[in-house]
């Protein structure tokens, strides 16, 4: 159970780092326009985030298992519960909060009725941003702690 839930974390960690480091960093070189490259962010963490949400729900039912089965592992089914309680605020509110905002700033920046109010949908486009940077720092940090978890007992058996 061990190492099904630390390939599982590590595939998901991987995944993550390849998704925030490669190819969001590479939609927002190529793609100029900046809602065009924005709608494209949403699109592709709005299919990545219902990955994200069945990962974390297999991580919640088989560390859950393991912790019935072996009577330990505790903060693995706490950390884990932590993981489902981030990417389903990512599925659930974040993404689709972002997603609503940039469309009603380039409808209203199109229709050349946004006059003031664009620093204040910049400044809450940013703050949606920022929490999604720091939620997704912890995710990693979470993932990498349950990695190590689930991979000591592995290490001390090999002994």
């Amino acid at each position: 159970m061990k190492i099904l839930i630390l390939c599982l974390s590590l595939i998901w960690l991987s995944l993550s780092g390849l998704v925030n480091f490669v190819v969001i960093p590479s939609v927002f070189s190529v793609v100029n326009d900046f809602f065009s490259a924005g709608n494209l962010g949403v699109t592709v963490f709005t299919k990545f985030n219902r990955f994200e949400f069945l990962f974390a729900s297999a991580l919640v039912v088989l560390t859950l298992l393991d912790f019935k089965r072996t009577r330990s592992g505790l903060i693995a089914v706490l950390v884990s519960l932590l993981l489902l309680l981030i990417s389903g605020s990512y599925l659930f509110y974040l993404t689709p909060k972002l997603s609503q905002l940039t469309t009603a700033w380039e409808y209203a920046q199109t229709m050349g009725t946004i006059g003031s109010a664009e620093s204040d949908l910049q400044s809450l486009h940013m703050m949606y941003h920022r929490t999604y940077i720091v939620m997704d720092t912890v995710k990693l940090l979470l993932l990498l702690v349950l990695a190590v978890l689930m991979a000591l007992p592995l290490f001390k058996k090999s002994r």
